[in-house]
């Protein structure tokens, strides 16, 4: 890493890099645990705005994401990660490496509750369209299950519970 590189790593432009994305990461953190909070509740207008916060926020963190990767990529490096290790981090604070600390820990918390969340929609779906099909009548999803002689049997068709 040549000496200009290893400056920039002290400069107020990268602080204010990663300041900016640990601030948007906890409110994002903050929007995907208000979303799965909701999730477990009927569906409201409260989760239609904070479902609308968290696509605002999502598109703010890539913005701020693609600033701060080039800002890295002029010091040759390819992932903040990078960052912490030597000879790169030789020439940081321990202000500022907490900082990056915080934002991977942040990013990967981040990650972990929006994938969380999406198979929490993702059952709640299922749910949902196996209550209209059988509301409906309609065609059920093939499912084999075991007679009494232990014979792998497919499912009865059923008929509507009620028709209007």
């Amino acid at each position: 890493m040549s000496q200009q590189a290893a400056t920039l790593f002290n400069s107020t432009e990268f602080a204010s890099h990663i300041g900016e994305l640990k601030e948007l990461l906890s409110l994002f953190l903050e929007t995907l645990k208000s979303e799965s909070d909701l999730l477990k509740l009927p569906p409201s207008d409260q989760l239609t705005k904070t479902l609308q916060q968290k696509s605002e926020l999502a598109e703010q963190l890539q913005t701020s994401q693609h600033s701060l990767e080039s800002f890295l990529k002029t010091s040759e490096l390819q992932h903040l990660s990078q960052v912490l290790a030597p000879p790169h981090s030789e020439h940081l604070d321990n202000a500022l490496k907490k900082q990056i600390q915080d934002v991977l820990t942040l990013s990967q918390a981040c990650s972990d509750l929006n994938l969380a969340n999406g198979i929490s929609v993702q059952m709640l779906s299922n749910i949902n369209q196996a209550s209209l099909r059988i509301l409906s009548g309609g065609p059920e999803q093939t499912t084999n299950t075991y007679s009494a002689k232990g014979e792998t049997q497919t499912g009865d068709k059923r008929s509507p519970i009620a028709k209007a």
